[in-house]
């Protein structure tokens, strides 16, 4: 049998609900499988998170570069604009 994913959220509500009302306790199936869905719910949150956190930097990481090669791009223009300029001076 595999480890569970922990579900903090879905378990401190979980707890903080059967501490409040232990009549929930006896709610039967319903309820087991309510929290369940919960609790799929919050893992899927979770990887959904953190493959947005991932792409988040993924982007900023590509931005970095693209401003790289841009501000670079434009450095090799002027340069070439220079010796253009000496070769045209000189002629």
């Amino acid at each position: 049998m595999s480890t569970p994913i922990p579900t903090p959220r879905t378990d401190a509500a979980w707890a903080k609900t059967f501490e409040e009302n232990e009549d929930q306790c006896r709610a039967g199936n319903a309820a087991t499988d309510m929290r369940d869905e919960c609790a799929t719910l919050e893992r899927e949150l979770t990887a959904l998170t953190a493959e947005r956190d991932q792409l988040r930097a993924d982007c900023e990481n590509e931005t970095k570069w693209a401003a790289h090669y841009l501000a670079q791009s434009i450095a090799d223009k002027a340069r070439a604009e220079r010796v253009e300029a000496k070769l045209g001076a000189a002629s």
